[in-house]
């Protein structure tokens, strides 16, 4: 196996697109965090601290009913997990709403993974619109899987926090209210430094604060498959593996989108999961990149070969972007970019504790798999996919 290790700044721009092909968390790709937008965290207490009038009756209003009297509302339904939920709320037999944007609704009424449930088009800007598209009819349980993509503070307010306000309010607003909300945060979380990480966390806190009015269950995934899996082009061509440091850093155990969607999913029911921050994990066990790498390099059969990128390249790229950031409002994005890089490079993102690896798929079956059927394209995470979303 060789290494090579990269020192000159021009593998900056390698550094910053591959960054997000491998990030042990699932995020978007562009984050601004500074004092100004910064959150302060709140402990994290499983289960939540105080005792709600719902759990002091031991019961809960929609665990233990058939899935057939239960009608479910998924926000995000167009997201990589979101579509699975969706599916897999169908599966069970739930009466299913996909909530989309308005100018998607006609393509998502045709796509494949959406067939069974009712599609629904509008916006998360205002709570009125949300009550008034969505909860018109009873809505028994919600599932927010919605997430920024830009990434920029504004859009990292208005989705990651304010849209999930304007989700719940609407709700618990409606003529009659939900009665079960699902949340899909991020494990990354747990040590908030980017300005998503805060918008998720003030948000969780305005859930938890209606525990009284509602039932909760917010649900941290390590990783998404998708994360890890943006280089497969790469090595299939006779690339090397790009990695940060010797790649032995961190570990991660990421979840497939079809075990993560049966884990939300089974939220509903399970009464032991309400009012709980939960941590969820793959069935793997804690992997390096380079053990990633690895595995990668078996599968398609490669030889493997690495670049090496140094982890202090990530402050001298910071370093230069800032300066630049002093007269060019676009650059402190960018800036953001190798912050968000660094912080993944160097943070574990594992839960093996009791209860938090769930399901089959390992990240080789996954490896396995798209290395036959292609990677799904997503300009975030994929590098030279040819396999687009239809």
């Amino acid at each position: 196996m060789k290494a090579v290790t990269v020192l000159p700044l021009f593998v900056a721009c390698l550094v910053v697109k591959t960054t997000f092909s491998f990030l042990p968390c699932p995020l978007p790709m562009t984050r601004y965090a500074t004092a100004k937008w910064f959150v302060p965290s709140f402990q994290v207490a499983t289960p939540y601290q105080s005792r709600s009038r719902l759990q002091m009756l031991h019961t809960s209003p929609v665990a233990g009913k058939p899935p057939s009297q239960l009608t479910v509302a998924v926000a995000g339904a167009t997201g990589y997990i979101g579509k699975a939920v969706v599916r897999e709320c169908v599966r069970r037999g739930y009466k299913t709403k996909a909530y989309v944007r308005e100018e998607s609704i006609e393509r998502a009424k045709s796509l494949d993974y959406l067939k069974g449930a009712e599609v629904i088009g509008g916006s998360l800007d205002d709570s009125a619109e949300v009550e008034a598209k969505l909860f018109q009819e009873p809505v028994d349980v919600v599932i927010s899987c919605i997430a920024s993509r830009s990434g920029a503070p504004a859009d990292a307010w208005k989705v990651d926090h304010q849209a999930n306000v304007h989700l719940l309010d609407a709700s618990l607003h409606a003529p009659t209210p939900a009665q079960h909300f699902v949340m899909l945060s991020a494990f990354c979380v747990r040590k908030p430094e980017l300005v998503f990480q805060h918008a998720k966390l003030k948000f969780e806190n305005y859930l938890r604060g209606k525990q009284d009015e509602i039932t909760s269950t917010i649900i941290r995934p390590t990783a998404f498959f998708k994360s890890v899996s943006g280089q497969l082009e790469i090595v299939q061509k006779g690339y090397p593996y790009v990695m940060f440091g010797d790649g032995e850093i961190c570990k991660c155990n990421p979840i497939s989108e079809a075990d993560l969607a049966e884990y939300i999913v089974k939220s509903i029911d399970d009464q032991s999961m309400h009012h709980q921050v939960l941590d969820v994990g793959g069935p793997d066990e804690g992997l390096t990149p380079k053990r990633q790498a690895e595995i990668l390099f078996e599968v398609v059969g490669k030889e493997p070969r690495f670049i090496a990128v140094p982890i202090g390249l990530f402050d001298a790229i910071i370093g230069t972007i800032d300066f630049f950031a002093q007269f060019f409002d676009g650059a402190k994005d960018a800036a953001e970019l190798a912050r968000i890089g660094k912080y993944y490079a160097v943070e574990d993102m594992l839960a093996t504790g009791r209860g938090e690896q769930y399901g089959q798929i390992t990240l080789r079956e996954h490896f396995a798999r798209i290395a036959k059927e292609g990677n799904e394209y997503d300009p975030y995470t994929t590098m030279f996919s040819s396999k687009k979303e239809a």
